[in-house]
């Protein structure tokens, strides 16, 4: 099928390149959306602070029952709200292999501030949702606050794996670490995605506490984890598979190849006389040689020696 679809041209497409060129689109349209994050962060909430009008910030804060008057409660807001735009501007450049190979000290400082700021997200965001009332409903954020969770996690094993050297666990871990970090924005994708595709309000509420709200706030993190996950396992597959052919090959010269390829080892032994060297070769020589020797008649011996004395007189004369 192979060579007849080279015979009429058509381009063959692996599924290892179609897969590669899907994560490398995915990556160009997620840093243009996470800048896009970055500024909706500082227009709607950093700026009106800067320029004095902190009551609006708070209006179009995505909660309710938040004490506006707590300076305490808006400091911590604010800690969870500004980072945040500095996580979207730099994150997704750890995910650039490029970078990671020429660039290897910005990728770890980068790498420590987006963790360390990620960690201190989850932690204010939580104490936000469950401690100053930043939320819709309490059913509608059970999703968010399960994310929240998880953050540390990821974080610990993804920190703990580069420490250890370990680096595909790390990149295992850190790449987990980034979509649980980015879960709201994921969110706010997902939800956006959601009235488009139905044209309105399907299962959602005011609240936030709808069947399709709670399915979303929980898939915004899982399904792009499940994915990730896929696509790991189709790496260890592919990596295994080398390791085995590498083994493989290694190993042919020990097996005889005659007529179809052995997969397993001979059992069956062919006897050979094996040639006598040294000490015993020369025995063996003298007693071949002895063998083969036959003795000459005496009458033929007497006459060649008469010929032998008649040729010599005749040369004296």
């Amino acid at each position: 099928m192979q060579v007849l679809m080279n015979k009429v041209g058509v381009p063959l497409i692996s599924a290892e390149k179609t897969l590669s060129h899907i994560v490398k689109y995915w990556v160009v349209v997620a840093l243009l959306g996470q800048w896009m994050f970055a500024a909706y962060i500082l227009s709607i909430y950093a700026l009106p602070t800067i320029f004095g009008n902190s009551a609006l910030t708070f209006s179009l804060s995505p909660g309710q029952g938040a004490n506006t008057e707590s300076s305490a409660e808006s400091l911590v807001f604010f800690v969870h709200i500004i980072p945040a735009a500095l996580m979207a501007m730099s994150g997704l450049f750890q995910l650039f292999p490029s970078i990671r190979k020429k660039y290897p000290k910005f990728h770890r400082y980068n790498g420590r501030m987006f963790l360390t700021l990620g960690l201190s997200g989850a932690l204010t965001g939580l104490y936000l949702t469950w401690g100053a009332g930043f939320r819709f409903s309490d059913l509608g954020s059970l999703g968010v606050t399960f994310n929240g969770i998880l953050i540390p996690i990821a974080i610990y094993f993804a920190w703990k794996a580069a420490i250890e050297k370990k680096f595909t666990i790390h990149r295992r871990f850190a790449i987990h670490s980034f979509i649980l970090i980015n879960g709201v924005w994921s969110f706010r994708l997902y939800l956006m995605g959601w009235f488009v595709v139905n044209q309105g309000a399907n299962g959602n509420s005011a609240s936030i506490d709808g069947p399709a709200d709670i399915a979303l706030s929980f898939a915004s993190y899982l399904l792009p984890m499940a994915i990730a996950e896929v696509i790991f396992w189709a790496q260890r597959n592919k990596n295994n598979n080398i390791s085995c052919e590498v083994n493989l090959a290694s190993h042919s010269h020990q097996v005889p190849h005659i007529g179809l390829p052995q997969t397993a080892p001979v059992t069956r032994e062919t006897k050979v006389t094996v040639a006598p060297i040294g000490a015993r070769a020369i025995i063996a020589i003298k007693d071949v040689l002895t063998c083969q020797t036959k003795p000459i008649k005496a009458a033929i011996a007497i006459a060649l020696y008469k010929l032998f004395d008649n040729t010599a007189l005749g040369t004296c004369t």
